[in-house]
C-alpha cells in the first residue's frame, strides 16, 4: 500500500504545493445474543483512498473506493481541479517536523477479526444465559465487536515526504439488562453503558471481561438501585462514575473544540460551536482547578496511535499532549 502511495505522490511533484493520499482498508465485525437468539451477526469490509492538495493557498480533496493506480490518478486531477477552482490565499509556512516514516501497531495477542463467530456467540449465549431466570428481565443483550484498519499515508508534490502505515486494532464487549417490576423500567449493563468496553487490543481484551462471571450481578442490580432512598436536598460531595466523566468532557469540551463545528462546517447537522479560531492560546475553557491531558501513548487506549497524520504526522510517540482547560 504504502509503496504505490509514494509512487503516486512522486507523480504529483510540481503540480501542486502540497499533495497527501491516504489509504485505509478497514475490516469490522458485530455479534449479538437477545433473549437466547442472535440479534446481529455482520462483516463489512471498506477499502478507499483520499487525496488531499493545496494549490495557489487553497485546498482541494477528492476520494475514490477505485484503489488502482489510473482510480487513485483520477482522484488527484479531481483534487487538484478543485483546489484551483477555489479563490487564492496566503500559502502556509512550512513546519520543521521530520515527516513520519516507518510502520506502527500495537500489541495483539490474537486477532478479533479472525475469531470464529460460533466462537463468538457461543461467549455471548453464555453470558445471555447467565441473566435468565428472573421473569423481570425482560431483554437480556449481549454484543461483542471488533475492528482492524491498516492505514497508509504519503506526502509529496515539494512536501516533506511522509511515508508512513498504521496498524490498529479495536474489540470489545459488554451485556445489558432490561428489567420491569409493575410500572417502572431500569437497566443496567457491564462493563459500560455505550456497548461495552473497546479498547486498542486483541480477543484476550473481550475475554479478561467475564461476561458470563458478571451477568448475575447485572441482571440483580435494577432492583437494588430502584429500592434506593432519594439522594438528599442540599449541599453534597458528588463522586462520578469515569463513564459519567467520560460524557461530561465529551459533551461539554469536545464538541465545543471541534474545528468542523468551529469553521460552521457542521452548521447545518449538528450546530456550530461558541469557540473561535482566535480563541486559541487565549480562552479560559473552564474553571482553573480543571486540567485535561490528552495522551496519545496510552496502551490500549482508542486514542493512541503512532502517527498523528492530520497534526503534520506528529509521532506521538515522541511527545503527548497536555492543556490546561482553563488555558484552552
Amino acid at each position: 500500500m504504502i509503496d504505490e502511495l509514494v509512487d503516486l505522490m512522486a507523480a504529483v511533484d510540481g503540480r501542486c504545493a502540497y499533495a497527501e493520499a491516504r489509504r485505509v482498508a478497514r475490516v469490522e465485525q458485530r455479534a449479538g445474543v437477545r433473549n437466547g437468539r442472535v440479534d446481529v451477526a455482520s462483516h463489512e469490509e471498506a477499502d478507499g483512498i483520499g487525496v488531499r492538495v493545496r494549490v495557489g493557498g487553497a485546498w482541494g480533496f477528492a476520494a475514490t473506493r477505485d484503489t488502482s493506480r489510473p482510480g487513485a490518478e483520477q482522484a488527484v486531477a479531481r483534487a487538484i481541479a478543485l483546489a484551483a477552482a477555489q479563490p487564492a490565499a496566503a500559502d502556509r509556512p512550512r513546519t520543521d517536523e521530520p515527516p513520519a516514516r516507518g510502520h506502527w501497531s500495537h500489541p495483539v495477542e490474537r486477532d478479533p477479526t479472525a475469531v470464529p463467530l460460533d466462537e463468538k456467540l457461543a461467549l455471548l449465549a453464555a453470558a445471555d444465559e447467565a441473566r435468565r431466570g428472573d421473569p423481570r428481565v425482560v431483554r437480556p443483550d449481549a454484543v461483542c465487536v471488533a475492528t482492524e484498519s491498516l492505514q497508509a499515508l504519503a506526502a509529496g508534490g515539494s512536501t516533506e515526504g511522509a511515508a508512513c502505515t498504521q496498524d490498529r486494532t479495536t474489540c470489545g464487549a459488554g451485556i445489558a439488562a432490561v428489567a420491569v417490576e409493575g410500572t417502572e423500567l431500569q437497566t443496567r449493563t457491564y462493563p459500560t453503558v455505550h456497548g461495552g468496553h473497546v479498547a486498542l487490543a486483541g480477543w484476550e481484551h473481550v475475554l479478561a471481561l467475564e461476561l458470563a462471571a458478571h451477568a448475575p450481578r447485572v441482571a440483580s442490580r435494577p432492583w437494588s438501585c430502584s429500592r434506593s432512598p432519594p439522594c438528599p436536598a442540599g449541599r453534597h460531595t458528588v463522586v462520578l462514575h469515569p463513564e459519567q466523566l467520560e460524557l461530561q468532557i465529551h459533551e461539554s469540551v469536545g464538541h465545543a473544540l471541534e474545528l468542523d463545528r468551529i469553521l460552521l462546517g457542521e452548521a447545518a447537522y449538528a450546530g456550530t460551536s461558541w469557540v473561535q479560531p482566535h480563541d486559541l492560546g487565549s480562552l479560559r475553557y473552564g474553571s482553573e482547578h480543571m486540567t485535561i491531558t490528552a495522551d496519545a501513548t496510552l496502551p490500549g487506549a482508542l486514542g493512541t496511535f503512532g502517527w498523528d497524520d492530520e497534526e503534520r504526522r506528529r509521532a506521538a510517540r515522541r511527545s503527548s499532549r497536555t492543556a490546561s482547560c482553563g488555558r484552552r
